[in-house]
């Protein structure tokens, strides 16, 4: 979609330099770098700058899908879900959703105005693992309205999804056959279920596969969430923490997101039990006291059945993040300057999940400040965990209370 990865590596990875490129470009007529410019300013948090190159390039093509799928962003930022929530359609014109042919649909395509009581919908999922994680709570939604809910999503995602027992999944290649009343794309669906900050959350809406107490092996793997590995009472153990630092190397801007894993082990190192939930990263030497799960992470539903037994996850904005977070769990995210949409919103808190917490860069290619608050944000909480532990009077209420805290 954008030249700005090009842009940079032709200029040795010279923001400054890159933007005088664009800037150069521009001046000879070539108006679409203004998009390019734009995302220049946003991958380094300069959001004025990237508002007023927006501006510029929508005097000359104000109904561009590409300007406008680019402003869901600030819509976002700027409080203004409903508009957010369609300006995010415009994503499929520039391929940013996929690159499915929709005139193939034989069946009608719901636009929110029919009653579907009784009705057999598809809800098709959209853009990759993440943001159909995020999009699956749109079926309990459709199946609230009294529809028979039907999902189509990306094959890895198969087993998970139907793992919730409540709704039919397929794989979303074959949803132009099925057969059904109505069927809706998934970035539509918010906007169609006129979904708002005050109710895109109604309770976690992915569980783990269930497991008996004998035939779970990541209880004998793991522990609980709450165990003390090894039992020592002076050492403030009180939790599994799950550790994530890349994300999909398909995504476009992945390697804006990109930081040093050392320094999230770093973060992290002495508190609680550590596990990788990492996959695809052979080029990170990962600590000894980090336990690397990924041998026993093959799909979706064991990574769902490992964060189950985890008190926290922390990762970078990936799949791993969403799923975490559907499924309830204090779930740290690490963010870049150019944030992924549903963090756009300012703050630490997200109204997607409210067991989110973010942590963000504040500068592209800076990530100091990013993880001093982190490993600050890891020390209270363990300190808290501790104290609860302290005294053997405390009743386990307020333990949990403690251990609760994000």
């Amino acid at each position: 979609m954008s030249n700005i990865h090009q842009m940079l590596s032709m200029n040795g990875g010279s923001f400054k330099r890159a933007e005088k490129m664009a800037r150069d470009m521009i001046s000879k007529g070539q108006i679409d770098v203004y998009l390019d410019l734009a995302l220049l300013y946003h991958a380094q948090g300069k959001i004025a700058e990237c508002r007023e190159a927006q501006a510029d390039y929508a005097k000359f093509f104000p109904d561009c899908p590409r300007l406008r799928f680019g402003q869901t962003w600030f819509k976002l930022y700027d409080g203004d879900i409903e508009e957010g929530l369609k300006h995010i359609e415009a994503g499929r014109a520039v391929g940013c959703l996929g690159e499915q042919d929709f005139s193939k649909f034989e069946y009608p395509r719901w636009q929110g105005d029919t009653d579907i009581k009784g009705k057999s919908v598809l809800l098709y999922c959209e853009g990759g693992a993440g943001d159909q994680i995020m999009g699956f709570r749109s079926a309990r939604w459709l199946a609230d309205l009294g529809a028979r809910v039907i999902v189509a999503c990306m094959k890895p995602l198969i087993g998970l999804f139907a793992a919730q027992k409540d709704f039919a999944v397929m794989d979303m290649d074959h949803a132009f056959a099925a057969r059904c009343d109505y069927w809706l794309p998934m970035m539509s669906s918010f906007r169609l279920l006129k979904r708002n900050w005050d109710n895109l959350w109604t309770g976690e809406y992915i569980k783990a596969p269930e497991l008996s107490f004998w035939n779970n092996p990541w209880l004998r793997i793991i522990g609980s969430p709450g165990a003390i590995p090894d039992g020592r009472m002076d050492v403030p153990r009180l939790a599994h923490i799950g550790l994530r630092w890349r994300g999909n190397p398909e995504f476009e801007h992945e390697q804006l997101r990109w930081f040093p894993p050392e320094l999230l082990f770093n973060a992290v190192k002495g508190h609680g039990s550590l596990w990788s939930l990492q996959k695809e990263d052979p080029q990170t030497n990962i600590p000894d006291d980090v336990i690397n799960l990924e041998p026993l992470l093959g799909n979706w539903e064991q990574t769902a059945l490992a964060i189950n037994q985890l008190g926290l996850v922390i990762t970078s904005c990936t799949g791993v993040a969403h799923l975490a977070a559907a499924m309830g769990k204090p779930t740290w995210v690490i963010v870049p300057a150019m944030p992924y949409y549903p963090w756009a919103r300012p703050g630490n808190t997200s109204q997607w999940y409210p067991t989110v917490r973010l942590f963000r860069q504040k500068c592209y290619g800076e990530w100091k400040e990013t993880f001093e608050e982190l490993r600050a944000a890891v020390n209270e909480r363990f300190e808290l965990s501790a104290r609860a532990y302290q005294s053997p009077a405390d009743p386990p209420l307020s333990i949990a209370a403690h251990l609760g805290k994000l």
